[in-house]
């Protein structure tokens, strides 16, 4: 069994992925169960979730990368006495054949300068924000060849924590599950899931919070709190791979710590972990048990820690005492302004030394020895299920729909600031259309007078539900593109859910303008006239 309050095994050798399958393959089933993911196809069983879901088992998996390459073409503009023409300068490289293999029950922190290519791998492992680039090399899952395939099996916590404000945690969850899940999984076993997700991520205490919106007029959950729901909407679908992007960017150390804490007990019951991670305190980098060092987008070391700081020491780099090895690497090969010829000659240098490393050489036949083990097997149940496709969404239509509608009505009731200011709106507007035109009477001399007011009450009701409209869909922008990009919803569902959920308010501020309109105004709503003279300006 592993003990949680110990130290990760931290070798990157054939013996590490050994103990920890031995690990795995001492509690019951781990090995023979198989993983669902969220594409539905028919094989697996449906999946059955415990009170752990964090610690629960998942089936090991072996990810590796090899001889990726990233480049971004340069473009230009010739300037000429005609305008401008654009053209292609040529390319930048990013990454220059990184190579890599990472284990389950791996917490890997991926670590470098300011422009090292931490992001871009990331990126590229998750197949996610690449067209802009130009890509070569190849991925492995378990040996197998995978390409964005690869996100029915994993998760990718971003940066930026995304949610609507209006819901609370309880129910962000909840609306996950119940569109994200298996759909084989039922309805009670979801909101059951739910639970243990919150319980295991110590959201309890907030559970019933509303989210809030940082900087917002109201105040929501913390920043770790929040980092924390990002983790449990992932962790909804029990996935063996996680991919995180700065998950400790923007707390204290002490919520850092609980975060990094978290990913430890997710990576020690044979999950992948792997998280860029930007100045850890010697604590939070004490709990990675492997690090990936990058430099000008090449490898400068990969492995445990303590094979880190004996490479180092071998190179003449060796740590201080009392200093924080983290810190460490990064200063080593960060490239200085006004010294940048002799920090490029270093960082190369360790590169080069890192390629030619018994380190480098052992990584490389892990990868072979995967590679052949996959080929004998030439299929793996996990991964021909998830390279199966079908359906991006979980979801029926009728099924989005409801939830999205459910989603999008609760944040109307409960944004009552906005509402308020809308009627607000309504009255003052109101009061000052019928101060301009205070009762008129229905004479040859009032009759353009009653043509603008009437002119007047048709866009000031239409521009003003559809600017309010207009407004709403910006403020859940970054949410949409985030959720539909992961295939939680289609796009018209959710276009369609958001305007008729506004239907009822339309209908009530219109009725609201038009009654305080009618009794100062007067004689304007002669039925017969102003029908007449609304089908002039609306036709």
């Amino acid at each position: 069994m592993i003990d949680e309050r110990a130290p990760l095994l931290a070798s990157a050798s054939a013996s590490y992925q050994s103990s920890v399958t031995d690990n795995l393959s001492s509690r019951p089933g781990i090995l023979n169960d198989k993983i669902v993911y969220r594409n539905g196809h028919q094989g697996p069983p449906a999946p059955t979730f415990n009170n752990n879901p964090i610690l629960e088992k998942v089936t090991p998996i072996t990810l590796s990368w090899r001889d990726v390459n990233v480049s971004v073409p340069l473009t230009t503009k010739k300037k000429g006495c005609c305008g401008g023409e654009s053209g292609l300068l040529g390319s930048k490289q990013i990454l220059h054949g990184v190579n890599g293999c990472v284990q389950s029950g791996s917490l890997l922190a991926i670590m470098g300068a300011s422009g090292a290519g931490k992001s871009t791998l990331l990126n590229v492992l998750t197949c996610r924000n690449t067209r802009n680039y130009s890509v070569s090399g190849e991925i492995h899952v378990n040996g197998f060849l995978v390409d964005k395939n690869i996100n029915d099996m994993s998760a990718y916590v971003q940066q930026d924590d995304l949610f609507i404000g209006t819901l609370t945690v309880r129910e962000q969850l909840q609306f996950r599950a119940l569109l994200r899940m298996d759909k084989r999984v039922s309805s009670k076993d979801r909101l059951e899931r739910v639970e243990s997700v919150i319980q295991e991520m110590g959201l309890s205490k907030c559970a019933t919070s509303r989210i809030g919106t940082p900087g917002g007029a109201r105040k929501g959950i913390s920043g770790g709190e929040r980092k924390r729901l990002s983790f449990a909407s992932e962790a909804l679908t029990n996935p063996p791979i996680f991919f995180c992007d700065e998950p400790t960017s923007g707390l204290d150390t002490f919520m850092a710590k609980n975060i990094v804490h978290t990913l430890r007990k997710m990576a020690a019951r044979g999950r992948v972990i792997l998280c860029t991670i930007h100045q850890p305190s010697s604590d939070i980098f004490a709990m990675f048990n492997q690090i990936l060092l990058l430099a000008e987008g090449r490898t400068a070391f990969l492995g445990s820690q303590q094979q880190a700081m004996e490479f180092f020491a071998k190179l003449q780099y060796p740590c201080p005492s009392n200093f924080n090895p983290a810190d460490h690497f990064i200063l080593t090969l960060a490239v200085e302004p006004g010294n940048e010829a002799e920090c490029r000659n270093r960082t190369h240098q360790i590169c080069d030394t890192f390629k030619e490393s018994q380190e480098a050489k052992v990584i490389f036949d892990e990868i072979q020895e995967v590679l052949n083990s996959a080929q004998e097997k030439k299929s793996d149940p996990v991964i021909a299920q998830a390279l199966a496709g079908g359906s991006r969404y979980e979801s029926s239509w009728p099924k989005q729909f409801k939830y999205l509608f459910w989603r999008a009505w609760v944040g109307m009731l409960r944004d009552v600031i906005l509402f308020r200011v809308r009627v607000a709106q309504v009255f003052t507007v109101g009061i000052i259309v019928g101060l301009v035109y205070l009762r008129l009477s229905v004479e040859q001399k009032s009759v353009m007078s009653i043509n603008g007011a009437i002119f007047l009450l048709i866009t000031n009701t239409s521009f003003s539900n559809l600017f309010a409209v207009v407004n709403s869909f910006p403020l859940e922008l970054a949410v949409f593109f985030r959720e539909y990009g992961s295939g939680l919803y289609r796009a018209d569902t959710y276009y369609l859910a958001k305007t008729i959920v506004e239907v009822p308010v339309f209908v009530l501020i219109t009725t609201l303008f038009a009654t305080l309109t009618y009794w100062m105004i007067g004689n304007i709503y002669n039925f017969a006239y102003t029908r007449n003279k609304c089908e002039k300006y609306l036709c």
